[in-house]
């Protein structure tokens, strides 16, 4: 008997278990021991009955425990509040310095401003931890005077902060704080910026922040917000306050480093001073120790190097081909990989299962859950979790890490091509209850003894159908992440045939994701396909089903399970030539009729291939009025409303309703397109703001008949142009009145037709000199009045 062995477990039994763990926690047995390893299957029957019965039961009393508990948070918008004040609390536990900024923000929010403050800078400059540090001193800034109530989202960092619908809806529930607009999901047209406020009430602050270049926020942001002093900029920390930085950390952390290996510090700040790498410098130092040697004290000199770095060292941890297929699963996807889903691809993945267990054959063949624990561990804050497809995934938080992951494990195509065709596999649920064959390696064979050269076995990985059924067949929900990674991986890893036969010409899917996600998504995957296929033939056919979706648009948004009538309709002249278009429609003449009561015989609506694109269908009453922005990227029309339209797609962007009797009879957008201006049939001129849908109503008093109003339009300093047949006017932005004219004080004839308007100085009428039927227009100059022949007329607009 190991007598000091003895010791040290009496030690952990009798002392320090009991310290750390409840009495009620702890079940004592005094057992007798059998045979060679002690406990024996039947000797000890009774033993081993009552030793499950007690852990099951303590097991489901801690976890009803644990559940009554967390009931008491089951509110989603407590939930999302308290996740991102922990992070507040995270963040900003360990920020210095960066005096100059916080001064703008405690001036910015004291003042009477009412625009909203931008923090922009590169990825990596520490955005995110000021946003934490100015929500922290807020009430601090305020003092006594008022207890101000703060909204803060560190966006893509919850499932709930990630896409625009769910964070408007949590917040309108609540000074605002939004951190990383560049990491809010494009879906609903967010990153437009048609819901941000450019302008806020009375004692509102909006704090923002945005990184130039990576995404098309930078420049809508700066449509939105054109006041330089409303941008701050987040610069480097500089080499004092990063050193200050280190410095500060390692005492927190109750470390400290050698002379020596501070002037190794100094010398890679001196290439940069980035937060992010201040942070990766951080990670590395505090693993030192004063004796390591000098090649275990390397510091490199850009955050790319020390993300490789970082990435070596986990690999060295965890294992090198365990941290590298699991790191580039989450690399490849599409939109992310959630916990399980890493697992499981793991666990399909022979190779990494090989490696890890060399030294014993496991009774399941999956990836032990703990082992991609500990390194998700080991990068902290480096990955985020966010919303996709309904789920939380797990995705880099910060850019320079994708590109760090990419260099270093898809250099090698086939690599890339291989992961995406395994996560492919995963999505079609190919080996969903099926047991996957492996090869046993020589060592297995050799170690345990191993005669045959194949196994089989149940990796528990899910079933992938379109959509998850009850047990008596009535569907319960789309299976969306399917439904979105899968056309994805499949093109990459060079599938077609399964890509045209189980997903773009697949009435199945196609209905299955029409239903579930916006009809640009499903849009998406063919313009992605046609660009990335060779195949002239395939690209042509795809651009027809594409096509036929777009001129199907503003049914399906509303109605997806009208898919095969619109298809059938459409694409029905075009079967002949086409061969896996027919295989298409004859999946909607044999399937549609489950989801719809309708299917046409013949060819019934426009074809693609002509000059409609679009069919926008809004409007309750005709269109009297439409206009394209400068940028040629939305439509604006008004009926007894106005609607701005996203041109590229076809997708509705914003509606404007002020509620006014009759209808709008003519449109104008003012020359930088943030403001429109219509009238109506009772001569009233609504001003409409694009940007917030804010409006404000002018009645002239000049006009008291039925449309009076010919026109508006907007001059070039975004003033209102209105005139009738015997006035003009000028109004200001907010509706004041600033100029009127008559017909009579121009000098020129009966009826006023156009004006032209430069300034005062610089104003041109077209009058109608006639009654309806006489053709001669009298233009009407500062140096005399000109007769033109209507000739002359075209020969000027021409």
């Amino acid at each position: 008997v190991n007598t000091e062995a003895q010791k040290l477990l009496a030690n952990l039994r009798d002392e320090r278990v009991p310290a750390k763990v409840s009495a009620e926690n702890i079940r004592r047995s005094t057992v007798e021991w059998a045979g060679r390893d002690g406990i024996d299957v039947q000797y000890h029957a009774e033993y081993i009955r009552q030793f499950c019965s007690d852990f099951y039961k303590r097991i489901t009393r801690m976890v009803d425990a644990a559940m009554a508990k967390h009931a008491q948070q089951r509110d989603p918008l407590f939930s999302e509040v308290l996740q991102h004040l922990d992070n507040v609390r995270a963040v900003s536990a360990n920020f210095f310095g960066r005096v100059e900024q916080l001064e703008i923000a405690q001036q910015y929010v004291r003042s009477p401003s009412n625009l909203p403050i931008i923090l922009q800078g590169e990825n990596g400059c520490g955005k995110t931890a000021l946003l934490a540090k100015i929500a922290c001193s807020m009430r601090g800034w305020m003092g006594d005077s008022c207890d101000p109530v703060i909204v803060l989202r560190f966006l893509g960092t919850s499932p709930d902060s990630s896409t625009i619908a769910p964070l408007l809806t949590s917040v309108c529930d609540q000074i605002m704080i939004f951190d990383s607009l560049d990491l809010l999901s494009k879906i609903d047209g967010a990153h437009e910026l048609l819901w941000f406020p450019p302008t806020l009430p009375t004692n509102v602050k909006l704090f923002c922040s945005i990184t130039p270049g990576a995404s098309t926020i930078a420049g809508t942001m700066r449509r939105l917000v054109e006041e330089d002093e409303q941008y701050v900029e987040v610069p480097s920390l500089g080499m004092d306050l990063a050193l200050e930085v280190i410095r500060e950390w390692l005492k927190s952390s109750a470390r400290t480093i050698s002379h020596r290996q501070w002037e190794l510090v100094t010398k890679a700040l001196n290439k940069c001073t980035l937060p992010l790498f201040v942070k990766l410098i951080f990670a590395t130092v505090a693993r030192w120790k004063s004796y390591s040697r000098p090649q275990e004290t390397i510091l490199f000199q850009s955050v790319q190097e020390s993300i490789h770095a970082l990435l070596q060292r986990t690999e060295g941890q965890h294992g090198k081909l365990l941290v590298s297929h699991a790191l580039s699963y989450i690399t490849a996807a599409r939109s992310g990989i959630s916990d399980s889903e890493v697992e499981d691809l793991i666990s399909l993945d022979d190779k990494v299962l090989d490696d890890i267990y060399q030294y014993h054959l496991p009774p399941v063949r999956r990836i032990p859950p703990l082992l991609w624990s500990r390194i998700r561990a080991d990068l902290p804050g480096y990955l985020s979790e966010r919303a996709a497809d309904g789920v939380i995934v797990l995705n880099w938080y910060h850019e320079q890490f994708r590109q760090a992951t990419v260099e270093r494990y898809f250099k090698n195509l086939n690599h890339l091509e291989t992961c995406h065709s395994s996560i492919a596999e995963y999505f079609l649920g190919i080996w969903g209850g099926v047991p996957k064959p492996y090869q046993y390696t020589e060592m297995q064979k050799q170690r345990f003894g191993v005669a045959e050269n194949e196994g089989l076995a149940d990796r528990k990985v899910p079933k992938q159908p379109n959509v998850f059924q009850a047990k008596d067949g009535k569907p319960i929900r789309f299976n969306t992440r399917k439904l979105n990674e899968l056309p994805y991986h499949l093109l990459r890893a060079g599938r077609t045939e399964e890509l045209l036969n189980l997903c773009l010409f697949n009435y199945d899917f196609l209905q299955a994701k029409v239903s579930s996600f916006p009809l640009q998504a499903v849009i998406g995957d063919y313009d992605d396909a046609i660009t990335n296929l060779n195949d002239g033939d395939v690209r042509r056919q795809l651009n027809l089903v594409a096509d036929a979706l777009r001129l199907s648009a503003s049914l399906l948004s509303r109605h997806p399970t009208m898919l095969p009538f619109e298809l059938v309709g459409r694409l029905l002249p075009l079967v002949p030539n086409n061969v896996h278009l027919a295989k298409l429609l004859i999946e909607c003449d044999l399937e549609g009729c489950k989801t719809s009561a309708f299917l046409p015989a013949h060819h019934c609506f426009h074809s693609p291939g002509g000059p409609l694109k679009f069919s926008l269908e809004e409007h309750m009453f005709a269109v009297f009025g439409m206009q394209l922005t400068t940028d040629k990227k939305m439509l604006v029309t008004t009926s007894n409303q106005i609607i701005v339209w996203d041109v590229s797609t076809g997708d509705l962007a914003r509606v404007v309703n002020p509620n006014i009797d009759g209808v709008f009879f003519g449109l104008s957008l003012s020359p930088d397109d943030k403001y429109a201006a219509v009238y109506t049939n009772n001569n009233q001129v609504i001003v409409i703001s694009l940007i917030t849908g804010e409006y404000l109503s002018i009645e002239p008093e000049v006009m008291v008949n039925q449309m009076e109003v010919e026109a508006v339009e907007w001059t070039m300093g975004n003033q209102l142009l209105l005139w009738s047949r015997t006035h003009f006017l000028i109004y200001e932005l907010g509706g004041k009145l600033q100029h009127t004219q008559s017909i009579e004080q121009i000098g020129g004839a009966k009826k006023l037709l156009h004006v032209f308007y430069c300034g005062p100085l610089r104003a041109r009428f077209v009058t109608w000199s006639g009654e309806r039927d006489d053709w001669q227009l009298v233009v009407y100059c500062e140096d005399g009045v000109h007769v033109i022949s209507v000739q002359e007329i075209y020969d000027l607009y021409e």
